[in-house]
């Protein structure tokens, strides 16, 4: 089940990619999206021992691929986790810095600790379907370094991807702008969680 590690581009790679598709102002604040993340988990590495910073990266490369060319979406991906792994930004100098949608949607994505558990997933359907993009994306690349879990992690995983990505993809479709997003994503995830079923 193993899959062939891509090397993710690096800084100059990736805002060569990301000039193809946005104008010069809005390049300057994904890389400085890209820096407050990269500095935000420093220090941090995934279970396969891969710095932690690649996962991020990885979802707004994946949301890139997908033809999601919005900025602030892309921004959001870079800092879905910075506030709840640490404590560079506080939320008035994310919003300060990046506008009130993308402290919004990186609020919607973020489990923080004040929140209840069973509130996290009625609190991002409630929020913008673009949200919902950052979350699916997320869910794909922690889905795709499931062979470095645990058993119990990767059964967890699986389960809430039936559970709860899944349905999020149906309701996502009802988006025109989304639908064809929530159908990738949807195949993806059937894939994965049959291998691992049937393994």
């Amino acid at each position: 089940m193993a899959t062939e590690k891509i090397k993710t581009p690096g800084r100059s790679e990736y805002e060569a990619i990301m000039s193809q598709y946005f104008i010069p102002s809005q390049t300057r604040l994904i890389m400085m999206a890209y820096r407050f993340s990269k500095y935000g988990h420093r220090g941090q590495a995934k279970e396969s021992g891969e710095r932690y910073f690649e996962h991020p990266k990885e979802v707004s490369l994946t949301l890139i691929e997908q033809g999601v060319f919005d900025h602030e979406v892309i921004i959001t991906a870079l800092l879905h986790d910075v506030m709840e792994d640490s404590f560079i930004l506080a939320w008035e100098d994310l919003e300060y810095i990046f506008g009130n949608r993308i402290c919004a949607l990186v609020k919607l994505v973020t489990k923080e600790p004040s929140l209840p558990k069973e509130q996290y997933f009625p609190r991002l359907l409630s929020g913008e379907p673009a949200a919902w993009l950052v979350k699916l994306a997320d869910r794909l690349h922690n889905l795709s370094t499931l062979e470095a879990c645990t058993v119990q992690k990767q059964q967890k995983q699986v389960k809430e991807t039936q559970e709860l990505y899944l349905p999020l993809c149906d309701r996502l479709a009802n988006y025109p702008n989304y639908a064809k997003n929530s159908l990738w994503f949807k195949q993806r995830f059937e894939e994965i969680t049959q291998q691992y079923s049937s393994s």
